[in-house]
């Protein structure tokens, strides 16, 4: 076993991450500034002792010696019709602005950009596509009516025309490592994705991350050919700003898209999550369908069950959850006494459904207890599962709660689970159970329907966690800083 008792420390850390993740800005945290807000760095006395409080160097960039990654950053298209503003570059050594668009300073903001046709496009950048054009914010436009006022809230935008495949604009210095490149962006339409590049040293060598109709995709291009790194279930806010970052640490990437962190690229991993899958309730009488693992490397399926077959019960091992009262003791008619848990499958059944688009199910007939879980048995299942994506299908029958989905389950001590529309079905969180002691991360307000089907995704990286429903992101969580 890895060493997963250090998740209790490691968990406190997690506050940190959802605050930056809260962040209106999408960005880490960077470091402390201790120069002023200009900028620039104030001298100190000089030599001769005179007062040179006034005086200033200007700042400047100087690349990191242990920076692996390294290039310049630039927006584009493939496809979808998008703006951008608010595009800054930051040196995460000094934590200053090394580069700002200034879109409404410069009288060409573009002037200093170069253009490609990447990714298999068919793009001509002689014909145009890329320009900078006047914004007004709806909000202003209705608000205002003096069109001398309306046009003075407006702001410079870089726009990328829809259509185009394979649209790079790119900017900036080939030395910058350790930085952060952040932006903000408004698709008015996807189709084919919008595209954010990042350690660009030429058009033939850069970082690619792709936001289509339903996922985020990062892809590297090394020597003109595209390798994809990784990719997860996403769908971008369309007609609104939202904010998009990359930080590029000395030994690897992180990527945030509307304040949460999709990707840690290249990030070494000592105690990676890891464990089998289940599914569980809480004062709820619900139905499961459709249990599938899958292994996010090969794209096999390392566990299913349609439960067509009522025999695959003894696929499954019971656990009183944490805070579960399935140990309740009963006395039967000769006075023997038992606990509930014991006889767990005179609750838990598969059986055929009036749903005939679901046939067999696995349901849990009783909302009296709560806690129960039903976890993949040890040799069917494999505790050391590692990045993965657990998908199953959820309907609430009768209770008060909704879905427990249990992921990283090593022993009875130790496990996770996705407790969705728990506290009286409002509100959704992670629950780490480790050496015995649960903790609940941040909850998300949500409500669930009785009697309608819902699809729960789970995909457990090494790092990362991305907890869906209805292909919905609802949270994420990580321990890996």
């Amino acid at each position: 076993m890895k060493k997963f008792t250090a998740l209790l420390l490691a968990l406190m850390m997690v506050v940190s991450l959802f605050a930056a993740c809260g962040d209106d800005t999408g960005n880490d945290v960077l470091l402390n500034d201790e120069s002023d807000d200009t900028g620039t760095e104030t001298a100190k006395d000089s030599a001769d002792g005179t007062d040179e409080a006034d005086v200033t160097t200007e700042y400047e960039y100087e690349p990191d010696p242990e920076g692996l990654y390294s290039g310049m950053v630039g927006i584009g298209s493939n496809g979808a019709s998008a703006m951008f503003k608010s595009l800054i570059v930051t040196d995460m050594n000094k934590n200053k602005e090394t580069w700002n668009a200034e879109l409404d300073e410069l009288e060409d903001p573009l002037a200093d950009w170069s253009y490609a046709t990447v990714l298999d496009g068919a793009w001509d950048s002689t014909s145009g596509g890329v320009s900078v054009t006047s914004w007004s914010d709806s909000a202003t436009e209705d608000e205002t009516s003096d069109e001398t006022e309306a046009e003075d809230d407006s702001y410079k935008v870089i726009s990328v025309d829809g259509g185009n495949t394979g649209v790079m604009a790119y900017a900036g210095n080939s030395l910058w490592n350790y930085v952060q490149f952040k932006f903000q962006t408004n698709i008015t339409e996807l189709e084919g994705g919008m595209i954010f590049y990042f350690c660009v040293t030429d058009e033939n060598n850069y970082y690619a991350c792709v936001a289509d109709e339903d996922s985020i995709t990062v892809y590297q291009v090394l020597n003109g050919v595209s390798t994809t790194l990784d990719s997860v279930i996403y769908t971008v806010p369309i007609e609104e700003w939202f904010w998009c970052s990359a930080t590029i640490y000395t030994t690897h990437i992180r990527i945030y898209i509307d304040g949460t962190m999709l990707f840690d690229l290249f990030a070494e991993v000592s105690d990676p999550y890891y464990g089998s899958v289940g599914i569980g309730q809480w004062s709820t009488a619900n139905t499961f369908d459709n249990l599938v693992v899958t292994s996010n490397e090969t794209d096999e399926v390392i566990y299913e069950n349609d439960f067509s077959d009522s025999s695959t019960i003894s696929d499954f091992t019971f656990l009183n959850g944490y805070g579960g009262n399935w140990d309740t003791e009963v006395t039967d008619d000769d006075g023997s006494t038992h606990t509930v848990a014991d006889v767990w499958q005179e609750y838990w059944v598969i059986e055929d459904d009036e749903d005939d688009e679901h046939g067999g199910v696995l349901s849990c007939t009783n909302s009296s207890y709560y806690g129960g879980c039903l976890v993949v048995t040890e040799g069917i299942a494999n505790a050391n599962w590692t990045n993965y994506t657990l998908d199953v299908d959820v309907r609430r029958n009768s209770g008060s709660e909704c879905w427990l989905v249990v992921f990283n389950y090593i022993t009875e001590n130790d496990y996770a689970w996705f407790n969705i529309g728990g506290w009286s079905n409002s509100s959704t969180t992670f629950k780490y159970v480790v050496n015995g002691s649960g903790t609940n991360l941040d909850l998300v307000s949500d409500t669930y329907e009785t009697d309608v089907w819902y699809h729960v995704t789970i995909i457990v990286k090494p790092d990362l966690i991305l907890g869906y429903v209805d292909g919905e992101l609802i949270l994420t969580m990580t321990y890996s800083f």
